[in-house]
């Protein structure tokens, strides 16, 4: 992932909080460690709805975070102050 958040095409990050080679808790604390990422989104989908979930995706940096399946409602909602 290095120079990932330095590229100027990337203006949004959305990934499960499960992926086969890296956790998405991982790869969003990875991604914040990275100088110029203060303000890019990312959005955490699971299908985990459990509170430690997204307490630990949030403390990692997630912006957002929505448990699948999605919700139409909750697709349309800004994020949270980044945008």
């Amino acid at each position: 992932m290095p120079g990932l958040v330095n590229t100027p095409a990337v203006e949004l990050v959305i990934m499960d909080v499960l992926m086969p080679e890296i956790s998405g808790i991982q790869a969003c604390k990875h991604i914040r460690a990275a100088p110029g990422s203060e303000n890019l989104p990312i959005l955490m989908i699971s299908a985990h709805d459990e509170s430690e979930w997204l307490d630990q995706a949030l403390a990692a940096g997630a912006t957002d975070y929505i448990p699948k399946p999605l919700n139409r409602a909750q697709l349309t909602m800004p994020l949270l102050s980044c945008w």
